[in-house]
Order: C-alpha cells, then structure tokens, then sequence
C-alpha cells in the first residue's frame, strides 16, 4: 500500500540545510520517524510531505531515507535570521499541491493533528479524490491556544467529522471524539513505537552498579519540575543523576538552586545528539516525570519511555494510570511511595534484570494491530469496521 503523512518529520539533513536545531527534541524527531519505518517493515511505501521551521528561505528538497521511505521537505520563508512565521500557510499551500498532483499514487493518507497545513490538505484528497484519511492525534492542541481556541476547536471538529479512523497517542482521547459525536468510528491507541534496530544493538546490555540515572527534556512545572526536585533532594549519594534538557527560567534556577550541596547531581541544559548518545552509554537508570495535576496526562504520551526501552535501560517512575499498561515489563520499575522509595532504590533494582525478549514481543504486537487496523480501515466502510 501507498500511504502519504502530512506532517514535520525533522532529520538531520533538514536540521543541517535550515539552521534550526534549536527547536526539536530528539524523542519529538523520533516518533514519526519509527512510524515510517514501522510501516515499511509491514511492507508499505511511504511518502512524507513535512513542513518546518528554518532562518532563512529554502526550496523544496527530497530525501530518501531507506528504499520504501521518502521525505518531501516543503519550501521555507525566514526572514533575519528569525524562524519562519509563514511555515504553516507555506506548508500548507506545498501539501496541497502534492496531494492534487499526486493523488493516484495513493491509497491512504494520514494527517498530524488537525493542524490546517494537514488537515486541510487530507481534506480535499477525501473530497476530491476519494482517499481515506487517517488522522495521527498526537496531543490536545485545545489546551494552548490563547486567543486562537475557538478556530481550534472548529478544526478539531471538522477533523473529527471527516477522518475516517484515528490512531490515538492516549487512550482519553477517545472521550473527545465520543463528545464530538464521532465514537462509531474506528481508533487505534498507539503510546508509541519501539525502535527496532536501537533494540536490537542493546539486546545483550546488561546493568553495572546500578548507579548511574539520568532524566531528559522538559521540566517545566506542568511536565513534574516537583517530582524532578524531589529526585535531587532525596537520591542517596552513592546514586549519580544527568539531568539533561531545558525548562523556564525560573524553573532553571529553581532547580540549579536545589543541586546545591549535592555533588551526585548535575544539570547539563540542552545537548546536542553526540553528548545525548555519549551520555547514554554508561547511564543505567533513566526517569520518568509525572505531574498529576496536569491536564497533559489526559491528551499526550512521553514519547521517551520508548526510547529509553528501545535502549534496553531501566525506567523510573512514580504512578500514572496512562503508564500502567506498562508497569509489567521487566525493565520499568514504579516507585510506590515517592520519595521514600529513593531510600530503598539500591535494593529495589537489585532484583531487576532487564528483558529484551518482553520488549521484542511489545514491539511484534504492536506492528500487528496496526497492520490489521489499517488494513480493516482501508478495505471496509465505517460501518463494517
């Protein structure tokens, strides 16, 4: 099958040509990126229309990332070196003339969210052309929108009302597509994608002392800045923690002011991939922020869960109901009583030992349901789905 996403695939190349490394985090450029892969392995072609940020104009480049996977970067406009303020009206223009160029090739079309530079696109291949359309939602874009709420909303019912199915990155989603009236059809839940081949070169790692944690990306308050300052209160000494990525200000110094005192802690801000992977090669450990408080764990996933499993690393978590389907693999450990577990956490991890035979066959049935949930989605009306 020939399948067509409309969204922002990030890769190195593009980040090389564009100057904008600044503004991806690495599991964020990941995730449609195993998504590709994983459909080609289900032997699939697949063709990503992607619009981005970029300083300066660029043309139109292609790029072929293995043999059944290619990238269509759309043109850029950036003005003084500031990122580009047109990438959505210039996107979207491109993915409506590929899709109106393009639209015999294809027997499927997915879009990212109800963004207008993708939905809309997607729209006229339905309307015109008689494609199905896939929507991929990946999280509310509802919940930040400031003055642009309502025309939000509007997009996000009409993306409801004409998709024909929707892979869903959190289970509560499905409750928005039930209040749109909308529940008769098709969703698959899909939390993410492990990355096969980084699994397959950690299938024989195994832990040291047990000693070295890290935590990536954002720790905003809204992303568990109190959890991540617990961690640095509480971690007994003979544990080290990397806390790499970025947050407010405020939140920034909140935290540098914290490590006070605690050598075993260090704070690296934001790193590029080689000192992302450099770090990963002696860490053991790696942490998972929850905030219970925030409406995030109703609408998005963290995308680095699968990263860090895709390592064969152990992960660390206090309790979240949208990690429970999880809680049974070897390699994640939940801390029950939070902080006082960072007590006990040397002889906690003691009686763990990492499976990559669980995380294979995670990865397997993964792959088949959406194998067998496109494949119904394509072939069959609503109705019969």
């Amino acid at each position: 099958m020939n399948i067509l996403i409309f969204t922002s695939l990030i890769t190195d190349a593009c980040l090389k040509r564009r100057d904008n490394w600044e503004y991806i985090s690495f599991a964020g450029r990941k995730k449609i990126g195993l998504l590709c892969r994983s459909l080609e392995s289900l032997g699939h072609t697949v063709d990503v229309c992607s619009t981005s940020y970029a300083k300066s104009l660029n043309k139109t480049f292609v790029e072929e990332i293995s043999p059944k996977v290619r990238i269509i970067h759309a043109p850029t406009v950036g003005f003084f070196g500031r990122m580009s303020f047109l990438k959505r009206p210039v996107g979207m223009a491109f993915n409506l003339y590929w899709i109106c160029r393009h639209f015999r090739k294809y027997q499927l079309v997915v879009f990212y969210n109800y963004h207008k530079e993708y939905f809309l696109p997607a729209y006229v291949g339905k309307r015109c052309f008689g494609l199905r359309i896939l929507m991929d939602y990946e999280d509310g874009l509802f919940l930040d929108k400031g003055y642009q709420s309502p025309f939000y909303r509007y997009l996000e019912k009409a993306a409801y009302r004409e998709a024909d199915g929707f892979v869903l990155v959190n289970g509560s989603l499905k409750e928005r597509i039930d209040a749109y009236g909308q529940g008769r059809k098709p969703a698959l839940v899909l939390n993410g994608l492990l990355d096969s081949e980084l699994l397959e070169k950690n299938r024989e790692w195994k832990p040291g002392a047990r000693r070295e944690l890290a935590f990536t990306g954002n720790f905003s308050e809204s992303f568990g800045l109190e959890e991540l300052l617990q961690y640095v209160r509480y971690l007994p000494e003979r544990f080290h923690l990397t806390i790499t990525g970025q947050a407010s200000p405020e939140a920034e110094r909140t935290l540098i002011h914290a490590m006070k005192d605690r050598p075993n802690i260090r704070f690296m801000g934001r790193v590029d991939s080689t000192q992302f992977e450099r770090i990963f090669e002696r860490i053991e450990i790696c942490i998972l922020l929850n905030s219970a408080a925030s409406d995030w764990n109703k609408t998005n996933f963290p995308s680095k869960l699968f990263d860090y499993l895709s390592r064969n690393r152990f992960v660390l978590s206090t309790g979240n109901p949208v990690l429970q389907p999880y809680y049974g693999l070897s390699n994640f450990v939940v801390l029950k009583e939070f902080p006082g577990d960072l007590e006990k956490l040397e002889q906690i991890m003691e009686k763990r030992t990492p499976d990559s035979h669980e995380l294979f066959s995670l990865h397997a049935e993964t792959l088949k349901s959406l194998e067998l949930f496109i494949q119904k989605l394509v072939s069959s009306t609503v109705n019969e789905f």
